[in-house]
Parts: structure tokens; C-alpha cells; sequence
């Protein structure tokens, strides 16, 4: 629409406004008079409607109205859905954890029956690293089995004393290194005291001792005490080589077969975490078994014994049997046996 412009009559006040307004009251916006707006022709008078506050020219426009922003709601069906989810991964990783767990404790499991049924080779040297690695402080190891060796010394006197024993004679014989050979023609027993080598691991005899039975009997040197034998050699004899062992001798050599061969078994420790690993020998070693006239309380005997492993193990020199006693020093017997240097 098009602007009209007049004045108030009282004031001169100079109001403008639309056509719209053409012959309708307004009030003049300086003096506040009641003023009719001039009629234009070619505008028709309409109904008259509600004046809107007239401005003065220049004045300036009235302030807009703030809009409020509406709060949004809480998100509780977005929250719940997080919640579900994070559960639902919190359970899953639960089960996925444990189901890892039993999966490790059968690889544990598997590797300690590799370990056992092994030979050596390169799991061997991994032990070997592994066992140096956690010998981080030889010094106290070293003074842990002096402590151990002399406890077990004071022991093995104290079972002599009580039976009566005359002393082991080969504990006197010095320690001889034996040499690795597998002609038997070279293999020459040593008048030390029996030990032995395996690579670069020494053999050292604490316990000589024999098992028999009606079925046979097991010539077994060890280092260690019983169960807890680091190293341990056994030879199976028949049931007839043991029930007389004076004056008896065996001889093996790398071409010997046939039944009256004996079974040589050679169990060693490689890793300490792991149980001793067997090695069976039907054949192909070198054996020199010698015994003598026993004494009252001791039976001698000399061996040599080198078989055909990548160690080289050999074990030679003298040793001594206990003789029986009577029953009721069976036990005292055997406990002597295992405080053996």
C-alpha cells in the first residue's frame, strides 16, 4: 500500500502512515490528540479495526520479543540402549576371557607333555636358557646347597652310628673325570670315585643303589635324593644277575644285541620348571660292570658306561652298595641310600 503524510492540527506533529487508515481516527503520537486521517479517494472506507500504535517519525521501534528456547527431554530410551550394550559387552568379554584361560592352561599343558617326552634339541637349549637366565644369583644357590649337603652329611652319620656301619671306602677315592669313548677296548675304568658328564653338565653321584625284586633288579646312580633326583642313570638287570653280585661282570659293547642285552635308561633334568626327560637305550652304548667281594656292610663295584646321545654322557669310577641287614633296618637302609654323596 501506499504512505500518506499529514499533520496534527493541534501540534504540527508530522505523523505518516499507510492509505490504509485513510478516514479513521488515530491519536498523534506528541500530544496525544484524537486526530481523523485524511480520506483519500481511491482508497474505500472500510470497517474500522483496531489502531495500531502510531510512531512518530524518527522515533525508534520497539523492542522484539525474546523467544525462550524449549528444553528438550531426557534421553532415557538413548541411555537405556547404552546401558544394554555395555553389559551385553561387559558379559561377552567375561566369557571370551575365560574361555582364553582354559585355552592356556591346555597349551601349558601340552607343552609339559612335549617337554617330557622330549630329547632335547632345541627346546632343550630353550631350557637350558631359561634355567640360566633364572639362576640370577648363583652365590646364594651355592651357599643354600653347602647348607643342604652338610645337613644331609650330619644325617648320613647319625644312620651309620645308629647300624653300626663301617664307613662307604669309596668316599675316601678321589673324583676322576672319566673319557667319553664308545670303543669299548679304550674304555678303561678310573680308581676314582664314581661320576659322570653329560655335554657340559656334571654328573655328580650322590645315591648307588639296587632295586630288586623277583622279576629283576634296577642298578640306579643318581644325583639328588629320591624323587627329587636331578640326574639319574638305570640299568635293568635280570632277575639271575642279582641274586649273587660277587665276583659277577658285565660287558656291552656298541655292536652287542641280543635278550641278555641290559636296558639302560638316562633321565635328566633340563629345565627345572618341567619334569625329567627319558631317554631309553636298547643298544649301541658301552658298558663296563664290575663286582667284588662284599664286606660286611658294603657290596664294591666298578662300572663304565658311555652311550651314544648327543650329550655324550659317560658315568665311571668305583662305587659301594649297602648290604642287606635285617628287616627291621630296612627303613633306616634306604634313608642311608639317599644321604649318599
Amino acid at each position: 500500500m501506499a504512505e500518506m503524510k499529514f499533520s496534527c492540527q493541534g501540534c504540527g506533529q508530522h505523523i505518516q502512515c499507510d492509505e490504509q487508515w485513510s478516514g479513521r481516527q488515530i491519536a498523534c503520537p506528541a500530544c496525544g490528540a484524537t486526530l481523523t486521517v485524511p480520506i483519500v479517494a481511491s482508497i474505500p472506507v472500510a470497517a474500522p479495526v483496531a489502531a495500531p500504535t502510531p510512531v512518530a517519525a524518527g522515533a525508534a521501534p520497539a523492542p522484539a520479543r525474546r523467544l525462550v528456547p524449549k528444553k528438550k527431554p531426557f534421553p532415557v530410551k538413548r541411555v537405556l540402549m547404552w546401558s544394554v550394550g555395555a553389559i551385553v559387552f561387559l558379559v561377552a568379554m567375561f566369557f571370551v576371557l575365560r574361555q582364553a584361560d582354559v585355552w592356556q592352561g591346555a597349551f601349558n599343558r601340552k607343552q609339559k607333555e612335549i617337554a617330557a617326552h622330549s630329547t632335547g634339541g632345541e627346546l632343550g637349549h630353550i631350557a637350558t636358557v631359561y634355567q640360566v637366565l633364572d639362576e640370577t644369583d648363583p652365590a646364594k644357590a651355592e651357599a643354600a646347597q653347602m647348607k643342604a649337603n652338610q645337613r644331609a652329611e650330619r644325617e648320613r652319620n647319625k644312620m651309620i652310628d645308629a647300624l653300626k656301619l663301617q664307613p662307604d671306602p669309596t668316599l675316601a677315592l678321589p673324583l676322576t673325570a672319566p673319557t667319553y669313548t664308545l670303543d669299548g677296548s679304550a674304555a678303561n675304568i678310573p680308581e676314582g670315585r664314581v661320576n659322570g658328564v653329560s655335554g657340559d653338565k656334571p654328573f655328580k653321584v650322590e645315591a648307588a643303589h639296587l632295586d630288586a625284586n623277583g622279576m629283576g633288579g634296577v642298578l640306579a646312580f643318581q644325583e639328588g635324593v629320591g624323587t627329587a633326583a636331578d640326574h639319574e642313570l638305570f640299568i635293568y638287570l635280570d632277575a639271575n644277575d642279582v641274586t649273587h653280585l660277587a665276583g659277577r661282570s658285565w660287558t656291552v659293547d656298541k655292536d652287542t644285541r641280543g635278550k641278555d642285552v641290559p636296558q639302560v635308561v638316562k633321565r635328566w633334568t633340563i629345565n627345572p620348571k618341567f619334569a625329567p626327560v627319558p631317554k631309553t637305550f636298547g643298544s649301541g652304548y658301552v658298558l663296563r660292570l664290575e663286582f667284588g667281594q662284599p664286606t660286611r656292610d658294603w657290596q664294591p663295584g666298578k662300572i663304565y658306561l658311555a652311550l651314544p646321545d648327543p650329550g655324550h654322557t659317560v658315568l665311571a669310577g668305583n662305587f659301594s652298595l649297602p648290604m642287606p641287614r635285617d628287616p627291621q633296618d630296612d627303613k633306616a637302609l634306604q634313608m642311608l641310600q639317599g644321604l649318599r654323596r
